[in-house]
């Protein structure tokens, strides 16, 4: 089944154009989440402000919505505040999270889109590589098939040998 995963800023909805087919809505839930997880990753690596009042819509084809993640349900409340500036104090993690006694820069539209441009990069990529490892599956599925078909018409490896023994 189709499944669209939308995203929702603070300030618009982001509508996945394409959608992906899953098995089941469990693990388009699961991609839901790791998107979800990506944005905020990429914030991270950025150094902004995560953004946890952003969430990740899951739809079907017809749009009808199955589950809404918000981001902050991803991130335990401890996590949550050793992420935030100056809540970390003497840990070292505001200079590791977000660099060199600066906190983090707030979003602008401009950092909102290339984040958002950076995580579908990250999404389609990451389908190309599912699309691949399922393509290698599926040749190996057919070499495994060749073979067996092989091996019921080959004798096998000694008695070939105890046949040209014989002649």
């Amino acid at each position: 089944m189709r499944y669209f995963i939308h995203t929702v800023t603070d300030t618009e909805l982001i509508r996945d154009p394409d959608g992906e087919d899953f098995a089941d809505q469990q693990m388009a839930e699961q991609e839901a989440a790791q998107v979800a997880r990506d944005f905020i990753a990429e914030a991270l690596r950025k150094g902004k402000h995560l953004p946890l009042r952003w969430k990740v819509l899951l739809a079907s084809a017809d749009d009808t919505i199955l589950l809404s993640l918000p981001f902050s349900q991803l991130i335990s409340d401890h996590e949550a505040s050793l992420l935030r500036p100056g809540s970390a104090e003497g840990t070292g993690l505001d200079t590791v999270r977000f660099g060199a006694d600066r906190p983090p820069a707030p979003w602008g539209s401009q950092d909102t889109r290339q984040l958002i441009d950076d995580v579908r990069d990250t999404i389609r990529r990451g389908r190309a590589q599912r699309a691949e490892v399922r393509a290698s599956i599926a040749e190996t599925y057919q070499n495994l098939q060749t073979l067996a078909r092989l091996m019921k018409v080959l004798p096998p490896v000694g008695q070939t040998e105890m046949m040209e023994t014989q002649d």
